[in-house]
């Protein structure tokens, strides 16, 4: 999705975009890096937080490992309720010390191009079961170029906002962090600030 410039924007074009926007702001995130030495407190936590991060990892390796095996068993289950009529979503897995909750999600991803096989496949069930979504996005060029989007205002007129809904986000600059400091008189100004241009929480890896 081509991303506008209102500076490029026709008035009225511009004037139609924002009638139909719905709004999602977000925040941007840059990071850096620089060197600090820490006191001891915060060595010891660091040191706790990474023996516990490789234990982490050690643990997604083994549930990696096992998953497929509790995965297909259960998926075999789930098939057969189903076909006995008596479908169930989710279930409670017992191990010999503990258990496990499968939950399955009606979310799937279908290929356009396999479209006729499954139509063959699904039959007469087929328009009930499948549907095909649209998404319509105004090409980069006409949000490049004024005399296109006069001419698509010609056509549409004021019944843009009928056709189209838009949105839009406020994102600061790529050199936002370094800058900011320069815009603020004060550390309490940029505590202001930040409670409306908040940052990012920063990671740790």
């Amino acid at each position: 999705m081509a991303k506008l410039d209102g500076k490029k924007m026709n008035n009225s074009f511009l004037d139609a975009l924002e009638n139909a926007e719905n709004t999602k702001p977000k925040a941007k995130k840059k990071s850096g890096s620089v060197e600090l030495k820490a006191p001891a407190s915060v060595k010891n936590a660091i040191d706790s937080f990474n023996v516990a991060k490789t234990d982490k990892k050690k643990a997604e390796s083994i549930m990696k490992k096992h998953e497929p095996t509790i995965l297909e068993f259960v998926k075999k289950k789930q098939d057969k309720t189903g076909f006995d009529g008596k479908f169930v979503k989710s279930f409670d897995v017992k191990g010999n010390d503990s258990k496990v909750k499968y939950v399955s999600s009606n979310r799937h991803t279908v290929a356009n191009d396999d479209v006729n096989l499954i139509e063959e496949i699904l039959g007469d069930n087929f328009d009930s079961l499948i549907k095909r979504e649209w998404t319509i996005k105004v090409k980069s060029e006409v949000l490049e170029s004024q005399k296109m989007q006069k001419e698509l205002m010609k056509i549409m007129g004021k019944r843009f906002g009928d056709f189209f809904e838009t949105s839009s986000k406020l994102v600061t600059s790529n050199d936002f962090d370094s800058k900011v400091f320069e815009a603020v008189d004060s550390q309490e100004d940029l505590d202001d600030l930040r409670t409306f241009v908040k940052p990012y929480k920063a990671s740790l890896r």
